[in-house]
């Protein structure tokens, strides 16, 4: 979104108040940028100062799209790349989940009414783009389709 604004301030023998408006780039409690430049004429005889101000502001607004990656299970086998399986405490897959999107290199959780299990990365994954939670690479996991019981971690695609 895009607006501009012209607002003229007439002020008599008010030549100071000139001073106060500053040429550049001020941005509001809304987050909006707003570019100022600022403008003078002053008419001696006259005795007025005209005082022009104008701003253009430009929003800019980002969303980030993200799901729940709890929320839907796959079809899946296998460890993967250099991972491990690790058994965890949790009540349910939702639990199980959640505690994976936690753990440092976790791949993928799986849980079976009594047991919750992680799929982590062991080892460097060679040539794998990494982050914070998982400095060993976030792997290109094979998971199948929707409707089964392993859930993405942080670590996989």
């Amino acid at each position: 979104m895009r607006a501009s604004y012209s607002i003229v301030a007439v002020a008599l023998l008010c030549h100071k108040a000139f001073a106060q408006c500053v040429d550049g780039l001020a941005v509001l409690a809304s987050g909006l940028e707003v570019s100022v430049q600022c403008s003078a004429s002053v008419s001696e005889d006259a005795a007025a100062y005209t005082k022009q101000t104008t701003t253009a502001a430009v929003a800019t607004e980002t969303r980030t799209v993200s799901y729940d990656r709890c929320s839907v299970g796959y079809f899946s086998g296998g460890n993967g790349k250099n991972n491990r399986s690790e058994n965890v405490e949790a009540v349910s897959s939702q639990d199980c989940c959640e505690k994976c999107q936690l753990k440092q290199n976790c791949v993928a959780s799986v849980y079976t009414r009594t047991t919750c299990q992680h799929l982590v990365k062991s080892s460097q994954l060679s040539g794998a783009e990494t982050s914070d939670q998982c400095p060993l690479g976030i792997e290109d996991y094979a998971f199948g389709n929707a409707g089964g019981m392993v859930y993405p971690g942080p670590c996989a695609h």
